[in-house]
């Protein structure tokens, strides 16, 4: 088991709402024709909570957000956390019987989405849908006072516990599921990543995974918890030029790259980047040689059911000479793990086993 850290019960809306304070004027979201700062973030989120939380949304509630890449879904990711209710995150590009299924299953009092975008969901028609570029939400929206939102606010009170997110694994060996990871485990896990990737005031961290993939909570929250940029590309494909091109020309600092897709990327190329985090895949070590040099890399492990990452692992040059795939590393601060036989007994040392995972992290 890793050591254990503190880690202060917050919410995920205390967590940002702490650093607002901190660097209200730093640059908190870029994408393309939109830059805001904390302040100006934290107080767009909260007219779009006050307006959702009119909707019944809160604690123990389900918010869908089906929005392509850009500020939008960030601003509307931040108001959902600020009503206490879970965000379900659906990107518009997955298919739509996959789209279909999720709200189904999830069940969302309300599906935040766009004019564009609405008519491909499907639905059953049980969730109220709330498009961001209608006028008459606008209007609403912006009547709203811009103040944090509180517990007084708020349909019932927020705690750590309640549920932060929903994100439903890729179904390859079945259908698919929604994992719930509650707001407690999304704050262990921004603080252990803030640590362990030295971000903060400065940093410009690149947002690459789909939101319906699970590493998009650990870019989005370590960039807004700590006081970093969090730049958007447009949407659209993000392969090994397509990223080679963005970091270069927004001066990212911080970035996560799929194993497949950094090995695609010329040696020499993202140069600026200082901390490199790999992972959804096995890392193999031919990777080490170019890409570790000069620069923090760290592969990161962890299954949909555990918070993103349950391991860390940093990796040198040498291990280059590796005959295998990257190590995962070991546990995060707060996390467990244990390699154990088909009677959950723990292995020997060198002798094969299933992972078993326990801890601040397990959905």
């Amino acid at each position: 088991m890793a050591d254990p850290h503190d880690v202060p019960p917050l919410t995920l809306p205390e967590l940002f709402e702490a650093q607002v304070r901190r660097t209200p004027g730093q640059a908190a979201l870029e994408s393309p024709g939109c830059q805001l700062s904390y302040a100006e973030l934290n107080e767009r989120a909260n007219r779009l909570a006050r307006y959702l939380i009119s909707l019944g949304a809160g604690p123990e509630q389900v918010v869908a957000l089906a929005l392509p890449r850009g500020a939008a879904v960030i601003v509307a990711l931040l108001a959902v956390a600020k009503t206490g209710a879970a965000y379900l995150p659906v990107d518009p590009q997955l298919p739509a019987a996959r789209i279909a299924f999720m709200l189904a299953d999830a069940g969302p009092l309300i599906v935040v989405t766009d004019a564009a975008t609405a008519g491909g969901l499907g639905g059953d028609g049980r969730s109220r849908l709330v498009m961001t570029d209608d006028l008459a939400v606008s209007a609403a929206v912006a009547a709203r006072q811009a103040g944090d939102v509180t517990d007084a606010d708020r349909v019932t009170a927020l705690r750590p516990a309640h549920p932060a997110y929903v994100i439903y694994t890729s179904g390859s060996t079945g259908t698919p599921k929604g994992v719930v990871i509650t707001a407690g485990s999304v704050v262990n896990l921004a603080i252990a990543h803030i640590a362990a990737f030295a971000l903060g005031p400065g940093s410009r961290l690149l947002q690459v995974a789909s939101l319906s993939f699970d590493t998009s909570a650990g870019e989005i929250w370590r960039a807004l918890g700590s006081g970093a940029t969090l730049v958007v590309p447009p949407p659209g494909p993000l392969g090994s030029e397509e990223l080679a091109r963005l970091a270069a020309e927004h001066d990212i600092s911080h970035m996560w790259v799929p194993p497949a897709v950094l090995a695609g990327i010329p040696a020499g190329e993202l140069a600026g980047v200082r901390v490199m985090t790999v992972g959804g895949e096995a890392v193999p070590s031919s990777l080490a040689g170019p890409w570790a040099g000069g620069r923090l890399m760290i592969v990161g492990y962890g299954p949909t059911e555990n918070t993103v990452s349950t391991t860390l692992y940093q990796v040198s040059t040498e291990d280059a000479a590796m005959a295998s795939a990257l190590p995962i590393g070991t546990p995060i601060s707060n996390v467990a793990v244990f390699v154990l036989d088909e009677w959950l007994g723990v292995v020997a040392a060198g002798v094969a086993g299933e992972l078993y995972v326990a801890g601040a992290g397990v959905g």
